[in-house]
Protein backbone atom coordinates (compact mmCIF):
# COMPACT_ATOMS: atom_id res chain seq x y z
CA UNK A 1 0.00 0.00 0.00
CA UNK A 2 1.44 3.37 -1.03
CA UNK A 3 1.48 6.41 1.22
CA UNK A 4 -1.24 8.09 -0.87
CA UNK A 5 -3.48 5.02 -0.65
CA UNK A 6 -2.99 4.92 3.11
CA UNK A 7 -4.18 8.48 3.54
CA UNK A 8 -6.80 8.40 0.79
CA UNK A 9 -9.84 8.58 3.14
CA UNK A 10 -8.26 11.60 4.82
CA UNK A 11 -7.62 13.24 1.44
CA UNK A 12 -11.27 12.75 0.46
CA UNK A 13 -12.39 14.45 3.69
CA UNK A 14 -10.02 17.36 3.10
CA UNK A 15 -11.27 17.57 -0.50
CA UNK A 16 -14.89 17.84 0.68
CA UNK A 17 -14.03 20.48 3.28
CA UNK A 18 -12.13 22.57 0.73
CA UNK A 19 -15.02 22.30 -1.74
CA UNK A 20 -17.39 23.58 0.94
CA UNK A 21 -14.90 26.35 1.78
CA UNK A 22 -14.85 27.40 -1.89
CA UNK A 23 -18.65 27.68 -1.89
CA UNK A 24 -18.80 29.58 1.41
CA UNK A 25 -16.08 32.09 0.48
CA UNK A 26 -17.37 32.72 -3.06
CA UNK A 27 -19.76 35.59 -2.18
CA UNK A 28 -17.27 37.15 0.25
CA UNK A 29 -13.57 37.38 -0.61
CA UNK A 30 -11.91 36.73 -3.97
CA UNK A 31 -8.48 36.25 -2.38
CA UNK A 32 -9.65 33.72 0.19
CA UNK A 33 -11.73 31.95 -2.46
CA UNK A 34 -8.65 31.72 -4.71
CA UNK A 35 -6.60 30.18 -1.88
CA UNK A 36 -9.21 27.48 -1.32
CA UNK A 37 -9.40 26.75 -5.07
CA UNK A 38 -5.60 26.35 -5.25
CA UNK A 39 -5.53 24.05 -2.21
CA UNK A 40 -8.45 21.98 -3.55
CA UNK A 41 -6.71 21.67 -6.92
CA UNK A 42 -3.49 20.45 -5.27
CA UNK A 43 -5.38 17.87 -3.19
CA UNK A 44 -7.30 16.77 -6.30
CA UNK A 45 -4.07 16.28 -8.25
CA UNK A 46 -2.71 14.10 -5.43
CA UNK A 47 -5.91 12.03 -5.51
CA UNK A 48 -5.71 11.77 -9.30
CA UNK A 49 -2.22 10.28 -9.13
CA UNK A 50 -3.70 7.40 -7.14
CA UNK A 51 -7.10 6.71 -8.70
CA UNK A 52 -6.93 8.56 -12.03
CA UNK A 53 -9.46 11.00 -13.46
CA UNK A 54 -12.30 10.81 -15.95
CA UNK A 55 -13.80 14.06 -17.16
CA UNK A 56 -17.49 14.21 -18.03
CA UNK A 57 -18.58 15.91 -21.24
CA UNK A 58 -19.55 19.18 -19.53
CA UNK A 59 -16.17 19.29 -17.78
CA UNK A 60 -14.45 18.71 -21.13
CA UNK A 61 -16.44 21.62 -22.55
CA UNK A 62 -15.13 23.99 -19.86
CA UNK A 63 -11.57 22.78 -20.38
CA UNK A 64 -11.97 23.13 -24.14
CA UNK A 65 -13.06 26.74 -23.84
CA UNK A 66 -10.14 27.49 -21.51
CA UNK A 67 -7.72 25.99 -24.05
CA UNK A 68 -9.36 28.05 -26.81
CA UNK A 69 -8.83 31.22 -24.73
CA UNK A 70 -5.22 30.19 -24.17
CA UNK A 71 -4.67 29.66 -27.89
CA UNK A 72 -6.10 33.12 -28.62
CA UNK A 73 -3.10 34.61 -26.80
CA UNK A 74 -0.96 33.60 -29.78
CA UNK A 75 -2.65 36.25 -31.94
CA UNK A 76 -3.13 38.89 -29.24
CA UNK A 77 -0.77 41.88 -29.13
CA UNK A 78 -1.62 42.90 -25.56
CA UNK A 79 -0.31 39.84 -23.71
CA UNK A 80 -0.47 41.44 -20.25
CA UNK A 81 -4.21 42.01 -20.60
CA UNK A 82 -4.66 38.53 -22.06
CA UNK A 83 -2.74 36.81 -19.27
CA UNK A 84 -4.79 38.74 -16.71
CA UNK A 85 -8.01 37.36 -18.24
CA UNK A 86 -6.54 33.86 -18.49
CA UNK A 87 -5.70 34.04 -14.80
CA UNK A 88 -9.35 34.76 -14.03
CA UNK A 89 -10.47 31.88 -16.25
CA UNK A 90 -8.23 29.33 -14.54
CA UNK A 91 -11.33 28.19 -12.65
CA UNK A 92 -12.59 26.72 -15.95
CA UNK A 93 -9.65 24.31 -15.68
CA UNK A 94 -9.47 23.98 -11.88
CA UNK A 95 -13.14 23.14 -11.25
CA UNK A 96 -13.21 20.11 -13.62
CA UNK A 97 -10.03 18.81 -11.95
CA UNK A 98 -11.51 19.32 -8.47
CA UNK A 99 -14.82 17.64 -9.30
CA UNK A 100 -13.39 15.04 -11.68
CA UNK A 101 -11.04 13.65 -9.04
CA UNK A 102 -13.88 12.24 -6.89
CA UNK A 103 -16.78 9.96 -7.72
CA UNK A 104 -19.40 11.62 -5.52
CA UNK A 105 -19.97 15.10 -4.13
CA UNK A 106 -22.31 16.03 -1.22
CA UNK A 107 -24.40 18.41 -3.32
CA UNK A 108 -27.07 18.79 -0.66
CA UNK A 109 -24.48 20.08 1.80
CA UNK A 110 -22.88 22.33 -0.80
CA UNK A 111 -26.10 24.12 -1.73
CA UNK A 112 -26.99 24.53 1.96
CA UNK A 113 -23.60 26.06 2.76
CA UNK A 114 -23.85 28.35 -0.25
CA UNK A 115 -27.31 29.43 0.88
CA UNK A 116 -26.09 30.06 4.42
CA UNK A 117 -23.15 32.11 3.12
CA UNK A 118 -25.36 34.33 0.92
CA UNK A 119 -27.87 34.84 3.74
CA UNK A 120 -25.06 35.76 6.13
CA UNK A 121 -23.63 38.23 3.62
CA UNK A 122 -26.92 40.01 2.92
CA UNK A 123 -27.67 40.18 6.66
CA UNK A 124 -24.18 41.57 7.33
CA UNK A 125 -24.54 44.28 4.67
CA UNK A 126 -28.02 45.21 5.84
CA UNK A 127 -27.06 45.39 9.52
CA UNK A 128 -23.89 47.35 8.72
CA UNK A 129 -25.96 50.05 7.05
CA UNK A 130 -28.43 50.11 9.92
CA UNK A 131 -25.56 50.60 12.38
CA UNK A 132 -24.30 53.53 10.32
CA UNK A 133 -27.74 55.11 10.43
CA UNK A 134 -27.96 54.63 14.21
CA UNK A 135 -24.52 56.22 14.55
CA UNK A 136 -25.79 59.29 12.72
CA UNK A 137 -23.96 58.74 9.44
CA UNK A 138 -25.99 60.58 6.78
CA UNK A 139 -25.42 58.52 3.63
CA UNK A 140 -28.62 57.84 1.74
CA UNK A 141 -26.71 56.37 -1.21
CA UNK A 142 -25.38 53.56 0.99
CA UNK A 143 -28.64 51.67 0.39
CA UNK A 144 -28.53 52.01 -3.37
CA UNK A 145 -27.11 49.40 -5.77
CA UNK A 146 -23.27 49.13 -5.72
CA UNK A 147 -22.95 51.28 -2.59
CA UNK A 148 -24.81 48.63 -0.65
CA UNK A 149 -22.30 45.84 -1.46
CA UNK A 150 -19.03 47.80 -1.55
CA UNK A 151 -17.95 46.54 1.90
CA UNK A 152 -17.19 43.10 0.48
CA UNK A 153 -16.32 44.11 -3.07
CA UNK A 154 -19.02 42.17 -4.87
CA UNK A 155 -21.11 43.67 -7.64
CA UNK A 156 -24.83 43.69 -6.70
CA UNK A 157 -25.72 42.03 -10.00
CA UNK A 158 -23.62 38.98 -9.09
CA UNK A 159 -24.95 38.74 -5.56
CA UNK A 160 -28.49 39.05 -6.94
CA UNK A 161 -27.80 36.21 -9.40
CA UNK A 162 -26.59 34.03 -6.53
CA UNK A 163 -29.82 34.74 -4.65
CA UNK A 164 -31.95 34.06 -7.73
CA UNK A 165 -30.22 30.70 -8.23
CA UNK A 166 -30.90 29.74 -4.60
CA UNK A 167 -34.50 30.98 -4.88
CA UNK A 168 -35.20 28.93 -8.02
CA UNK A 169 -33.55 25.87 -6.50
CA UNK A 170 -35.66 25.92 -3.34
CA UNK A 171 -38.81 26.93 -5.20
CA UNK A 172 -38.43 23.84 -7.38
CA UNK A 173 -37.72 21.75 -4.30
CA UNK A 174 -40.90 23.06 -2.67
CA UNK A 175 -43.05 22.35 -5.70
CA UNK A 176 -41.77 18.79 -5.99
CA UNK A 177 -41.86 17.70 -2.35
CA UNK A 178 -44.28 20.06 -0.57
CA UNK A 179 -46.68 17.33 0.60
CA UNK A 180 -43.85 15.29 2.12
CA UNK A 181 -42.47 18.17 4.16
CA UNK A 182 -43.20 18.79 7.81
CA UNK A 183 -44.80 22.04 8.97
CA UNK A 184 -41.42 23.18 10.28
CA UNK A 185 -39.68 22.64 6.93
CA UNK A 186 -42.52 24.31 5.05
CA UNK A 187 -42.23 27.35 7.30
CA UNK A 188 -38.46 27.50 6.85
CA UNK A 189 -38.72 27.19 3.06
CA UNK A 190 -41.45 29.82 2.81
CA UNK A 191 -39.48 32.25 5.00
CA UNK A 192 -36.34 31.62 2.97
CA UNK A 193 -38.08 32.31 -0.34
CA UNK A 194 -39.54 35.59 0.97
CA UNK A 195 -36.16 36.62 2.38
CA UNK A 196 -34.41 35.92 -0.94
CA UNK A 197 -37.10 37.71 -2.93
CA UNK A 198 -36.81 40.79 -0.72
CA UNK A 199 -33.04 41.10 -1.19
CA UNK A 200 -33.19 40.38 -4.92
CA UNK A 201 -35.43 43.43 -5.21
CA UNK A 202 -33.35 45.35 -2.70
CA UNK A 203 -30.14 44.86 -4.72
CA UNK A 204 -31.92 46.49 -7.70
CA UNK A 205 -30.26 44.35 -10.38
CA UNK A 206 -32.70 44.54 -13.28
CA UNK A 207 -31.74 41.37 -15.13
CA UNK A 208 -31.78 39.36 -11.89
CA UNK A 209 -35.33 40.54 -11.32
CA UNK A 210 -36.35 39.50 -14.84
CA UNK A 211 -34.82 36.04 -14.27
CA UNK A 212 -36.52 35.74 -10.89
CA UNK A 213 -40.00 36.46 -12.23
CA UNK A 214 -39.80 34.55 -15.51
CA UNK A 215 -37.83 31.67 -14.02
CA UNK A 216 -40.25 31.30 -11.12
CA UNK A 217 -43.27 31.28 -13.42
CA UNK A 218 -41.65 28.75 -15.76
CA UNK A 219 -40.85 26.46 -12.83
CA UNK A 220 -44.34 26.79 -11.42
CA UNK A 221 -46.03 25.84 -14.70
CA UNK A 222 -43.58 23.11 -15.79
CA UNK A 223 -42.93 21.44 -12.44
CA UNK A 224 -43.91 17.79 -12.08
CA UNK A 225 -45.49 18.50 -8.73
CA UNK A 226 -49.31 18.48 -8.68
CA UNK A 227 -49.89 20.94 -5.84
CA UNK A 228 -52.14 23.22 -7.89
CA UNK A 229 -53.10 25.40 -4.93
CA UNK A 230 -49.42 25.85 -4.07
CA UNK A 231 -48.62 26.81 -7.65
CA UNK A 232 -51.45 29.33 -7.77
CA UNK A 233 -50.38 30.77 -4.41
CA UNK A 234 -46.80 31.13 -5.63
CA UNK A 235 -47.93 32.98 -8.77
CA UNK A 236 -50.18 35.34 -6.81
CA UNK A 237 -47.51 35.98 -4.17
CA UNK A 238 -44.88 36.78 -6.82
CA UNK A 239 -47.18 39.22 -8.60
CA UNK A 240 -48.35 40.91 -5.37
CA UNK A 241 -44.82 41.45 -4.02
CA UNK A 242 -43.57 42.77 -7.37
CA UNK A 243 -46.55 45.10 -7.65
CA UNK A 244 -46.20 46.48 -4.13
CA UNK A 245 -42.52 47.22 -4.57
CA UNK A 246 -43.03 48.98 -7.87
CA UNK A 247 -46.00 51.02 -6.67
CA UNK A 248 -44.74 51.90 -3.17
CA UNK A 249 -41.00 52.37 -3.69
CA UNK A 250 -40.26 55.29 -6.02
CA UNK A 251 -36.59 54.39 -6.27
CA UNK A 252 -37.46 50.89 -7.45
CA UNK A 253 -39.79 52.39 -10.02
CA UNK A 254 -37.06 54.70 -11.33
CA UNK A 255 -34.44 51.98 -11.31
CA UNK A 256 -36.46 49.33 -13.14
CA UNK A 257 -38.83 51.25 -15.38
CA UNK A 258 -37.16 54.60 -16.17
CA UNK A 259 -34.36 53.04 -18.23
CA UNK A 260 -34.47 54.83 -21.59
CA UNK A 261 -31.03 56.48 -21.21
CA UNK A 262 -29.39 53.32 -19.90
CA UNK A 263 -30.89 51.25 -22.70
CA UNK A 264 -29.68 53.71 -25.35
CA UNK A 265 -26.16 53.62 -23.90
CA UNK A 266 -26.18 49.81 -23.70
CA UNK A 267 -27.34 49.48 -27.33
CA UNK A 268 -24.48 51.71 -28.45
CA UNK A 269 -22.07 49.48 -26.51
CA UNK A 270 -23.42 46.44 -28.33
CA UNK A 271 -23.13 48.24 -31.70
CA UNK A 272 -19.47 48.94 -30.95
CA UNK A 273 -18.92 45.29 -30.02
CA UNK A 274 -20.60 44.18 -33.24
CA UNK A 275 -18.18 46.33 -35.24
CA UNK A 276 -15.22 44.52 -33.65
CA UNK A 277 -16.79 41.14 -34.38
CA UNK A 278 -17.48 41.93 -38.05
CA UNK A 279 -13.80 42.71 -38.57
CA UNK A 280 -12.69 39.38 -37.03
CA UNK A 281 -15.64 36.97 -37.27
CA UNK A 282 -14.08 33.50 -37.24
CA UNK A 283 -11.58 33.39 -34.35
CA UNK A 284 -11.94 36.88 -32.87
CA UNK A 285 -9.16 39.26 -31.86
CA UNK A 286 -7.98 37.20 -28.87
CA UNK A 287 -8.56 37.67 -25.15
CA UNK A 288 -5.68 40.13 -24.95
CA UNK A 289 -6.96 42.58 -27.57
CA UNK A 290 -10.72 42.47 -27.01
CA UNK A 291 -10.92 45.51 -24.71
CA UNK A 292 -8.44 47.51 -26.81
CA UNK A 293 -10.39 46.92 -30.03
CA UNK A 294 -13.65 47.64 -28.23
CA UNK A 295 -12.31 50.98 -26.97
CA UNK A 296 -11.38 51.93 -30.55
CA UNK A 297 -14.96 51.30 -31.66
CA UNK A 298 -16.26 53.25 -28.64
CA UNK A 299 -14.49 56.27 -30.08
CA UNK A 300 -16.41 55.97 -33.36
CA UNK A 301 -19.74 55.85 -31.50
CA UNK A 302 -19.05 58.78 -29.13
CA UNK A 303 -18.87 56.59 -26.03
CA UNK A 304 -16.02 58.38 -24.24
CA UNK A 305 -17.60 57.50 -20.88
CA UNK A 306 -17.29 53.81 -21.73
CA UNK A 307 -13.58 54.30 -22.44
CA UNK A 308 -12.95 56.29 -19.26
CA UNK A 309 -14.60 53.60 -17.14
CA UNK A 310 -13.18 50.68 -19.16
CA UNK A 311 -16.64 49.28 -19.84
CA UNK A 312 -16.75 45.83 -21.40
CA UNK A 313 -19.49 44.68 -23.76
CA UNK A 314 -22.00 44.01 -20.95
CA UNK A 315 -23.01 40.99 -23.03
CA UNK A 316 -21.19 37.68 -22.65
CA UNK A 317 -22.21 36.44 -26.09
CA UNK A 318 -20.70 39.49 -27.76
CA UNK A 319 -17.61 39.26 -25.57
CA UNK A 320 -17.05 35.67 -26.70
CA UNK A 321 -17.57 36.70 -30.34
CA UNK A 322 -14.98 39.46 -29.98
CA UNK A 323 -12.40 37.36 -28.14
CA UNK A 324 -12.88 33.91 -29.69
CA UNK A 325 -15.10 34.49 -32.72
CA UNK A 326 -17.82 32.23 -34.01
CA UNK A 327 -15.81 29.18 -32.96
CA UNK A 328 -15.89 30.20 -29.30
CA UNK A 329 -19.57 31.09 -29.36
CA UNK A 330 -20.39 27.79 -31.07
CA UNK A 331 -18.77 25.88 -28.21
CA UNK A 332 -20.88 27.73 -25.64
CA UNK A 333 -24.13 27.37 -27.55
CA UNK A 334 -23.54 23.62 -27.98
CA UNK A 335 -22.79 23.29 -24.26
CA UNK A 336 -25.92 25.16 -23.22
CA UNK A 337 -28.23 23.43 -25.71
CA UNK A 338 -26.90 19.99 -24.82
CA UNK A 339 -27.41 20.79 -21.14
CA UNK A 340 -31.00 21.82 -21.82
CA UNK A 341 -31.61 18.59 -23.73
CA UNK A 342 -30.01 16.53 -20.98
CA UNK A 343 -31.92 18.33 -18.22
CA UNK A 344 -35.25 17.93 -20.01
CA UNK A 345 -34.65 14.24 -20.75
CA UNK A 346 -33.81 13.52 -17.10
CA UNK A 347 -36.45 15.87 -15.60
CA UNK A 348 -33.60 17.76 -13.95
CA UNK A 349 -35.37 21.08 -13.40
CA UNK A 350 -32.60 22.21 -11.05
CA UNK A 351 -30.16 22.16 -13.97
CA UNK A 352 -32.76 23.54 -16.35
CA UNK A 353 -33.42 26.58 -14.15
CA UNK A 354 -29.66 27.15 -13.76
CA UNK A 355 -29.10 27.09 -17.54
CA UNK A 356 -32.00 29.50 -17.95
CA UNK A 357 -30.44 31.83 -15.38
CA UNK A 358 -27.03 31.74 -17.08
CA UNK A 359 -28.37 32.09 -20.63
CA UNK A 360 -30.41 35.19 -19.72
CA UNK A 361 -27.71 36.70 -17.48
CA UNK A 362 -25.26 36.47 -20.39
CA UNK A 363 -27.34 39.11 -22.20
CA UNK A 364 -26.25 41.91 -19.86
CA UNK A 365 -23.39 40.50 -17.76
CA UNK A 366 -19.88 39.29 -18.64
CA UNK A 367 -19.86 36.46 -16.12
CA UNK A 368 -16.79 34.83 -17.64
CA UNK A 369 -14.64 37.94 -17.12
CA UNK A 370 -14.78 37.87 -13.32
CA UNK A 371 -13.80 35.19 -10.83
CA UNK A 372 -17.10 35.44 -8.96
CA UNK A 373 -18.90 34.75 -12.23
CA UNK A 374 -16.58 32.03 -13.54
CA UNK A 375 -16.40 30.04 -10.31
CA UNK A 376 -20.16 30.30 -9.80
CA UNK A 377 -20.93 29.12 -13.32
CA UNK A 378 -18.34 26.35 -13.63
CA UNK A 379 -18.93 24.93 -10.15
CA UNK A 380 -22.71 24.62 -10.24
CA UNK A 381 -22.79 23.82 -13.95
CA UNK A 382 -20.70 20.71 -13.30
CA UNK A 383 -22.35 19.79 -10.00
CA UNK A 384 -25.88 19.89 -11.41
CA UNK A 385 -24.90 17.45 -14.18
CA UNK A 386 -23.83 14.69 -11.83
CA UNK A 387 -26.23 11.73 -12.26
CA UNK A 388 -26.47 10.76 -8.61
CA UNK A 389 -27.53 14.27 -7.65
CA UNK A 390 -30.10 15.06 -10.32
CA UNK A 391 -32.92 15.05 -7.80
CA UNK A 392 -31.69 16.41 -4.44
CA UNK A 393 -34.00 15.83 -1.50
CA UNK A 394 -34.78 17.91 1.54
CA UNK A 395 -33.05 15.50 3.89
Amino acid sequence: MTLIQKYQPFLFKVHTLLLIAIVISLPWSIKINSIFIILATVVSIVIVFNIGIKFSWEQRGLIGFFILSLISLTYSYHLDEGLFKIEKRLALLAVPIILGSVRSVPFGSIIKYFTFSCIALTAFLFLSNIIEVLQGVDNADAWHYSHFTKRVNIHPAYLALYLVFIHLYYLNLSLISWKRLSIKKKTVLFTLLIYLMFFIFFLQARMALVILITGSLLLIFTSNGKQYFLKLSAVVLTIVICGLLFVRAQYFYNRFLDTSDDLHFRINQWKAATCVFIQNPLIGVGVGDSQYELDLCYLTTDLELAIDRAYNTHNQYLDILISNGLLGLLIWIIMLLYSVRYAWATNNFYLLSFIFLIAVAFITENLLNTQKGIVFFSLFYCLLHRDEKNHPTTT
